[in-house]
């Protein structure tokens, strides 16, 4: 039996550029027959000031907000997990997935973007168990950021309105030997199922997603073709 799961997916509750209610979103994978999706909400400075919170706990409470409503739909054949995508303030114009932090862990960690260096927050995402991907490295103006910093790099993004040169994106994983992921970028109606990974095996949470993805025990969805 294959499983698939959604990646990288956002919500109009927590992220600007969201136009789709989590509820509904969530409810689209489900009926769709997807296995699972993490929700990635944007989690930046900018995020949080744009919003007006001072209060980093608030500011937590804002992101989960699409999270937490599409866990409701959770049940024995549909997991919902929590990552976001994240700026850091030393590599502001890149964005990574971090998958592994949970409410707790973020409210442990007030202000988690504010880092040296990206070789510190990689240094800290070890430490921690958490998993690291680029998102969509090959954008204009995006850095790509040095593959042995990372976990693994999204080669797939099926965001349409975004030139994210996936072919390219493929490429530089394959020359670095670097772990893949596809992911749909979901934030309107079109983007709907454009990506995903696929296993032999049933996701129930986030470690066991880093777990799989760690040992590359998937394969991806690549301009709905399996890779």
């Amino acid at each position: 039996m294959k499983y698939i799961y959604e990646t990288h997916f956002h919500t109009d509750e927590a992220s600007g550029c969201g136009k789709v209610p989590a509820l509904e979103g969530a409810k689209m994978y489900k009926d769709a027959g997807y296995a699972g999706i993490i929700v990635t909400d944007h989690f930046n400075k900018d995020t949080m000031n744009n919003n007006g919170f001072t209060d980093w706990n608030d500011f937590i409470d804002y992101n989960m907000r699409g999270y937490k409503l599409a866990k409701t739909l959770e049940d024995e054949n549909f997991t919902v997990m929590y990552g976001i995508e994240i700026n850091l303030n030393c590599d502001c114009d890149s964005d990574h997935l971090l998958y592994g932090v949970s409410e707790e862990y973020l409210k442990d960690h007030p202000f988690i973007w504010n880092v040296d260096s990206f070789k510190k927050f990689k240094t800290m995402a070890e430490q921690d168990g958490l998993m690291i991907f680029q998102a969509h490295p090959m954008r204009n103006f995006i850095t790509a950021t040095p593959p042995n910093l990372l976990d693994g790099i999204e080669v797939y993004n099926g965001n349409p309105r975004h030139d994210s040169r996936c072919d390219i994106a493929l490429n530089w994983a394959v020359q670095n030997n670097s772990r893949m992921l596809s992911g749909s970028d979901f934030h309107q109606l079109e983007d709907f199922a454009k990506g995903g990974i696929i296993t032999n095996h049933k996701l129930n949470s986030i470690e066991d997603f880093i777990s799989t993805v760690m040992a590359k025990d998937y394969s991806i969805i690549f301009d709905c073709c399996k890779q």
